[in-house]
């Protein structure tokens, strides 16, 4: 892990890499792979820059060359987005309802932040922003709340601003449910500080999006949605308050998606793994171990897409080593698409 956080850091000697004991975002993706910490580590720098990546790429497509100044991080948890912002943003303002999550971030990130509430309208940072990110946000409200919130950051935003939020996507959801209201909420999240009936998981159509934004900007907003925009993963808006209205759709590089399919160790010494993968370009696969490059794929055509696979020689490995296979863009994108060691499969 320490090879990757320096690679991360880039010489950048500000580079905070220190992660929160109570920063539940790391430890859910410790919990996912099977309490190996240096590859939850991974995971979390690894997706908080392709936040921080996808909110400055929609910032420069909104503002141009300009710096349109102070952009407020909701919902910023113990900055694992925040800590690459802070790179590149001057005027950075967070928010977190974790008044100890607010204190590390200005303390460790020399952040301004401002403690956020349980009701929207309770919300009042005491100033207005040129941009709001709101990542992995709008994906835990039930749909009053999801509205509410929407109506409280949008009015926030100065003449001209931008809001960034992110949604999971109905095709996310894979078993029946109603979609009468465009959104359907569940009393299940990763986190354990908040109620769970206020703040779950939600599963979101465009339509509900769209519906939302005219009624809360009065229909003078633009709002801008790619499928899988942030983290190849959910669905990426852009709410754009008036005047001067982007004529131009958003250019967010996005990520490859992907998924392991099936994963074999042979006699101790070879793995097998195999897999899917799409991207708006021909992607580069990559078998890793310990942060090290051992394997690249060709891919192939399927009636399932574009599918990837390795048969690599493992003998000699250490069980706890962290291996990983990620895809990577012609454009620098970069996504993990498994990772873990190997000492659940000798």
């Amino acid at each position: 892990m320490r090879d990757y956080v320096s690679a991360l850091a880039e010489g950048d000697p500000g580079f905070v890499s220190e992660i929160h004991p109570a920063d539940e975002m790391f430890s859910y993706g410790v919990h996912s792979l099977r309490g190996n910490r240096d590859a939850g580590a991974i995971l979390y720098f690894s997706t908080g820059r392709q936040i921080a990546n996808a909110i400055l790429a929609a910032r420069r497509w909104r503002f141009g060359g300009r710096d349109p100044g102070s952009l407020l991080d909701f919902a910023s948890g113990f900055g694992r987005a925040t800590r690459f912002l802070t790179r590149a943003i001057a005027g950075l303002w967070i928010s977190e309802i974790d008044p100890a999550a607010v204190d590390f971030q200005r303390s460790r990130l020399r952040v301004s932040g401002v403690v956020s509430t349980r009701a929207a309208a309770e919300f009042d940072p005491g100033r207005r922003f040129d941009a709001i990110s709101a990542s992995s946000f709008f994906s835990h409200l039930p749909a009053d709340a999801f509205e509410e919130w929407l109506a409280r950051l949008y009015a926030l935003l100065n003449p001209g601003g931008l809001l960034f939020l992110s949604t999971h996507g109905a095709s996310l959801l894979a078993d029946a449910a109603d979609w009468s209201r465009g959104l359907v909420f569940r009393t299940e999240s990763e986190t354990e500080r908040l109620d769970p009936a206020e703040y779950g998981t939600s599963w979101v159509r465009s339509e509900f999006v769209e519906a939302a934004a005219a009624r809360v900007s009065g229909g003078q907003a633009a709002l801008h949605g790619l499928p899988f925009g942030l983290c190849g993963h959910q669905d990426l808006y852009l709410l754009s308050r008036p005047p001067h209205l982007p004529a131009e759709p958003p250019s967010i590089p996005r990520l490859p998606r992907g998924e392991l399919s099936t994963l074999e160790v042979r006699g101790g010494e070879r793995l097998l793994a195999d897999g899917w993968v799409e991207a708006d370009a021909e992607p580069l696969v990559t078998f890793l171990i310990e942060n090290r490059p051992l394997a690249v794929s060709r891919l192939r055509a399927s009636e399932a897409g574009r599918v990837w696979s390795f048969d690599v020689p493992i003998a000699g490995i250490p069980p706890d080593a962290v291996v990983r296979i990620e895809a990577a863009s012609p454009d620098g994108g970069v996504r993990i698409l498994a990772m873990g060691t190997l000492r659940p499969y000798l």
